[in-house]
């Protein structure tokens, strides 16, 4: 692969999210920064696992941000109006209760010595650092940090602003912060690289409706406002993803490696590869790898060869309308400029998936 972009991660921590982790960090990618967002599970549990799962790789130094809790349309229609949110329980199918399939990441013997088991969390007011000057802090001193920073917005704004076209925004949750983060500073815009893991365009969804795909449909809102833009986007979805599976030889091979964190991966894949099984007879010939696909993609697009197309998503179902979290070609730009949206709709699947797996085994024969 050529040499790692910069890489700025919105994700909903679930297995292939976690996944994904230890794929960029096997990569040497150089991660600016990590958020958590709904999605796969609440944000507080989306963000905890990301946080735990850096300290036990030994990558304290990565700051971690807290992102949306919930989705940006939520409370301003009716049928939301004064009701908590709660993530889709068809997620919880396939993540489990703690986003890991339920497998409990193991504590590093070293970790009352070297730091690692101080309490997940920290709050502000504890801090002496400021919340601006915190990513600095996090790189310098690992151990005198911030657990968990505030607003991944604009952490993302930060970022761009710092890095401009070499930071990529790798986004494997709801778009629901990148969204966020371009309200509050357009001028942002043209200099941001967006890799999403999401929607679809030739293929059935994996929604309810068999038409939307989840991370679409949990703000389709947000989406949307990203797809209006003129930023240098790359969908990576359904179209691609459900090309690229992990099987249950590989998830054998990792166990037996026998590692505390070959246990605990093989755990995840075990409940994962089971719970698409049950979904779906295509899937008994592997699982799909979304958010590691997604995240290669960012590192190496050569992967995927992609379509340009003026993309929306439907913000309504019904005649005049379609159907809501759809993502579909923008009649209204269709003779337009040149579009920046690129639909990854061929894939590369062997080289991305010898890639991937070889680099799982090695970061699982360490730990």
């Amino acid at each position: 692969m050529t040499s790692s972009p910069r890489i700025f991660l919105s994700c909903d921590t679930g297995i292939d999210d976690a996944l994904a982790i230890l794929y960029l960090v096997e990569s040497h990618a150089d991660l600016v920064g990590v958020s958590g967002v709904f999605g796969n599970v609440p944000e507080e549990v989306a963000t905890k696992n990301s946080r735990d799962l850096l300290d036990f790789l030994g990558r304290e130094e990565i700051p971690v941000y807290r992102g949306a809790a919930r989705p940006s349309f939520w409370g301003k229609t009716e049928e939301t109006m004064d009701k908590p949110y709660q993530v889709d329980p068809g997620c919880t199918v396939f993540h489990g209760i703690n986003g890991f399939g339920n497998a409990e990441l193991p504590v590093r013997p070293s970790s009352a010595k070297d730091g690692r088991g101080i309490p997940w969390e920290t709050s502000l007011e504890s801090q002496q650092e400021s919340p601006q000057n915190a990513s600095q802090a996090l790189r310098q001193e690992p151990r005198k940090r911030f657990r968990i920073l505030p607003d991944a917005a604009g952490a993302i704004i930060k970022a761009v602003k710092e890095f401009g076209t070499s930071l990529t925004v790798l986004a494997t949750g709801p778009l629901t912060d990148v969204s966020e983060a371009i309200r509050r500073e357009p001028s942002i815009i043209p200099d941001l690289r967006l890799v999403l893991m999401g929607g679809v365009l030739t293929q059935p969804g994996n929604g309810y409706n068999l038409v939307t795909e989840t991370n679409i449909i949990n703000d389709p809102e947000a989406a949307q406002a990203v797809f209006a833009t003129d930023m240098d986007i790359t969908m990576v979805g359904l179209d691609v993803t459900h090309r690229c599976l992990v099987t249950r030889e590989q998830e054998a091979q990792v166990k037996a490696l026998g590692t505390p964190l070959a246990t605990f991966v093989g755990q995840m894949l075990d409940y994962y590869l089971s719970a698409n099984e049950k979904s779906d007879p295509v899937f008994l010939a592997g699982s799909p790898l979304h958010d590691p696909l997604a995240a290669a993609v960012a590192l190496e697009p050569s992967l995927v060869e992609t379509f340009p197309i003026a993309l929306r998503v439907e913000l309504a179902t019904g005649v005049g309308f379609g159907v809501r979290g759809r993502t579909i070609g923008d009649p209204t730009r269709l003779n337009g400029p040149r579009p920046h949206t690129k639909v990854a709709l061929g894939v590369d699947s062997k080289r991305f998936v010898d890639d991937w797996f070889g680099k799982l085994l090695t970061i699982c024969s360490k730990s």
